[in-house]
């Protein structure tokens, strides 16, 4: 037979209960102490809540067709948005995607990021290493300061050094690819008779033929950028 011990009821008063149910009593008020405690935190702090979507202002990549973007996320279109129907949204982004639309000094609507037809690249901020932007300052934005969110830039293609040669003595290009002769691609000897822009040209095919396009691009593939706006 287990000896009683005195153990106490949360209205204080005396009560008989084993060792057992002693510790089941002290694990359940302990529970229903922290419970409270979380229900108070709740209550008196909304804003800890568990952040279960992306804050507004995100922008993610959507698969699918436009009509199938959900309610509180746009296009990144570059369209105008009022500032009374989206003022959070006003507030993240601001004018740094294009100037506001002002009446009469008040602001009345800003600008989404129009992303269409473009890649996405970090801010290069301070950064100076092998992965920096080294064109950072140069880039265009609406608020005239280049190294920032909202500015943009166009394709462009890194200039270099060809070695060019116009001796005989020049190897060609399929035995030395760093040095080319005007010979390998204007036929002729060079002379007043033969000048190397005579005759039909010709090209190297070192590293494969190359594609044509009117822009220097990687491969890609079309997706919708889109932005949660409420």
């Amino acid at each position: 037979m287990k000896i009683p011990n005195i153990g106490y009821s949360l209205m204080g008063l005396p009560k008989l209960i084993s060792a057992k149910h002693l510790s089941k009593f002290k694990k359940t008020k302990i529970m229903k102490s922290i419970l409270t405690l979380f229900l108070i935190i709740g209550i008196l702090c909304p804003g800890l809540e568990a952040q279960t979507d992306p804050p507004i202002g995100s922008i993610v990549i959507w698969a699918g067709p436009s009509s199938t973007i959900p309610n509180g996320w746009k296009r990144c279109n570059g369209e105008y948005l009022t500032k009374s129907a989206h003022p959070e949204l006003s507030d993240v982004i601001q004018d740094y995607w294009g100037p506001y639309r002002q009446s009469a000094g008040t602001v009345v609507s800003f600008r989404l990021p129009d992303l269409r037809g473009v890649l996405l690249r970090g801010v290069n901020e301070a950064r100076n290493d092998g992965y920096a932007d080294p064109d950072a300052q140069n880039r265009n934005s609406s608020r005239g300061i280049p190294n920032e969110v909202g500015s943009f830039q166009l394709d462009a293609f890194q200039e270099h050094i060809h070695q060019v040669g116009n001796s005989s003595s020049d190897k060609r290009a399929d035995s030395q690819p760093e040095r080319t002769r005007f010979a390998d691609f204007y036929p002729g000897s060079g002379g007043a008779s033969a000048p190397y822009t005579s005759g039909a040209t010709s090209q190297t095919t070192l590293g494969g033929v190359p594609r044509i396009a009117s822009e220097t691009r990687a491969k890609n593939a079309y997706v919708y950028y889109i932005i949660r706006v409420e």
